[in-house]
């Protein structure tokens, strides 16, 4: 996995664990999701291909984003 996918799977876990675990401030993360969607998922195309060896996650950079 390359280094931009890696950053943004990591964006995606840590603000999905902070809208879940952070109750108390889950206001805050549900607008930060709703803002890196915007910005950020919005333009990416994630393609999941597997078989019965092989598990592989593609993606593709939109160029609406540039």
């Amino acid at each position: 996995m390359n280094e931009y996918l890696c950053n943004f799977l990591i964006k995606c876990v840590t603000l999905r664990n902070r809208f879940a675990h952070d109750y108390y401030k889950r206001d805050i993360a549900e607008k930060d999701i709703i803002k890196f969607c915007h910005s950020e998922i919005i333009y990416l195309d994630i393609f999941l291909e597997y078989s019965s060896d092989l598990i592989k996650l593609n993606y593709k950079i939109n160029s609406e984003k540039s």
